[in-house]
């Protein structure tokens, strides 16, 4: 088997849900997303335009809807072949522990993780593939 944790600033990754289609026909696939939690100072942090252009990315324009895998809201949340586990602070002891429980072959890092410190990194399986532009 071979598992692939993605590691994202939040469930609306639009970057993860483009490489998981990318790889998804693999045998013996599994994957599993760990995400930072929403909050008020994570909105804070992303600004108020991030947010509203995630909505508008979700809505479509002029009220079309969007393959679920390519719009900003529900990226992640609508593949249901990744299990999405949501934690305080990706590198955070929680997040290692949770990272050691699914045994990664390898993780995607596609943004919004912040820096992974070296007791996270042994827990990554073959190590993190970065595929963000940060």
């Amino acid at each position: 088997m071979f598992r692939v944790v993605f590691l994202s600033g939040s469930a609306y990754s639009v970057q993860a849900a483009r490489v998981y289609q990318r790889i998804r026909h693999i045998e013996d696939l599994t994957c599993a997303a760990i995400v930072n939690e929403i909050t008020g100072k994570r909105i804070l942090q992303a600004g108020a335009r991030s947010v509203v252009g995630r909505i508008l990315t979700e809505s479509g324009r002029h009220g079309e809807t969007k393959d679920p895998t390519r719009c900003g809201i529900s990226s992640l949340r609508g593949i249901p072949e990744i299990q999405i586990h949501t934690v305080s602070s990706i590198g955070s002891n929680e997040s290692v522990d949770l990272l050691r429980k699914l045994d990664a072959s390898v993780c995607v890092n596609t943004g919004g993780c912040g820096i992974l410190r070296a007791d996270f990194l042994k827990q990554a399986g073959m190590g993190v593939l970065n595929c963000h532009s940060g």
